[in-house]
């Protein structure tokens, strides 16, 4: 996982709309449901336990 500013990313409204509920921390945002990948799939930790 990567971490990207989000003044880099978000307009200012929607960053001080979500400073309304978290200020000066780090927050998760999911993948969306159909951009999910399977446990694994990017390493080979899958392949070496089986």
């Amino acid at each position: 996982m990567c971490y990207r500013r989000a003044e880099d990313i978000l307009p200012m409204e929607l960053i001080e709309m979500i400073q309304q509920y978290v200020d000066g921390e780090n927050i998760y945002i999911p993948r969306k449901a159909e951009s999910r990948r399977e446990w694994g799939s990017s390493t080979r930790i899958r392949e070496e336990l089986e």
